[in-house]
């Protein structure tokens, strides 16, 4: 496999499980939110580059 190829894919699942954290957070505080929502908008800025 390719190295991009694979860093790929393991970005797709990264911003997966990022979606699935945030989900279940809702409006509860947590600490760590905050950098969960910039890992989340850095991914899919990402996956807009890609697909361009």
């Amino acid at each position: 496999m390719k190295k991009s190829t694979d860093r790929n894919i393991k970005k797709a699942i990264q911003l997966q499980h990022t979606k699935e954290k945030l989900h279940e957070m809702k409006h509860r505080y947590n600490p760590h939110k905050k950098s969960l929502v910039k890992a989340l908008k850095n991914l899919m800025k990402r996956e807009e580059r890609k697909n361009n």
